[in-house]
């Protein structure tokens, strides 16, 4: 009898053990009730944030002075200036040299106007960047005026030579006067993404960043920060030109990186952050050729 008890007590302390080594499983997770992966964020990048004003020229007083033309003239009206095309040639509309420090090289910029139909309607009209020189740097897609003004945004990714705007009415969309007013140059970010800038068509933002040939930096969400040790699943979107093949992006977060991806389309990676560095998407093209967009970015936070 004695024998049987110690025997009893002798598997009771054994068990113990296990019991708590089972209990330490289930506390940190390692189980199928572990939770995630959570959203932490996600959206297009449509929502742009212009920062402090770099130059304008809001038309509330006669400025012509300070605007010159090449095949027409400009002239005040109230509180809008009148572009006037007149011989068959280039017509432009431009500040008269430059008229603000030279832009910050890939950062994004915007150039911004309210304009009109003048004396006929549907004029085809684009927006300029140009050098000290007064040379075409960046030049917008055409925008056709209405009958009533519209704001018209072109964002560019600066090369670091802009130094002056002007607008250009194009010859074969019906080269008529327009009118222009409210116009201005500011620094944008959207989403808080820096290194690329949205992507435009026809003057109108279309939720996506936008990666230019001539671009070489990598696009960049700076103020969502990765917790070290702790794995992550992200989402994106993404496009390129048809000549870019072998071409494309790792992820990188809380340096981590991901695989590289080459083949366009809808991407699911999934990283183990180090550290707590900012989500990147790093193009793999070192001579910055890739023309692609980024758009539909989440990130999901696995609790384990």
């Amino acid at each position: 009898m004695k024998r049987i008890i110690s025997l009893i007590v002798l598997l009771f302390f054994i068990t113990i053990p296990s019991l708590a080594g089972d209990y330490d499983y289930y506390e940190y997770g390692y189980s199928a009730v572990s939770r995630g992966p959570e959203l932490i964020t996600d959206g297009t990048l449509a929502v742009v944030t212009e920062g402090v004003l770099i130059w304008e020229d809001d038309c509330a007083a006669n400025n012509t002075a300070n605007w010159r033309t090449t095949g027409g003239t400009v002239a005040f009206d109230i509180d809008h200036y009148e572009f006037n095309p007149s011989a068959a040639v280039q017509r432009q509309l431009y500040t008269n040299g430059a008229v603000f420090a030279a832009l910050t090289s890939e950062n994004t910029y915007v150039l911004a106007s309210d304009v009109k139909d003048g004396s006929a309607a549907n004029v085809g009209l684009k927006s300029i960047f140009q050098n000290n020189a007064i040379t075409t740097v960046h030049m917008s897609t055409e925008f056709t005026t209405t009958t009533g003004y519209v704001t018209n945004k072109f964002y560019i990714n600066a090369v670091g030579t802009e130094r002056a705007v002007a607008f250009r009415v194009v010859p074969n969309i019906n080269p008529n006067n327009v009118e222009i007013k409210n116009i201005y140059v500011k620094p944008v970010t959207f989403v808080n993404w820096i290194g690329w800038m949205p992507q435009i068509t026809t003057g109108a933002l279309t939720n996506k960043a936008y990666k230019a040939p001539s671009v070489s930096a990598n696009l960049e969400q700076a103020t969502l920060a990765a917790v070290a040790n702790v794995e992550y699943e992200i989402t994106y979107t993404w496009t390129k030109d048809a000549g870019d093949a072998g071409d494309g992006f790792t992820v990188e977060f809380g340096s981590t990186d991901s695989a590289l991806s080459t083949t366009a389309g809808t991407i699911t990676v999934t990283v183990r952050a180090t550290d707590t560095d900012y989500l990147k998407f790093k193009q793999t093209d070192g001579n910055a050729n890739l023309e692609a967009t980024i758009d539909n970015v989440s990130v999901k936070r696995f609790y384990y």
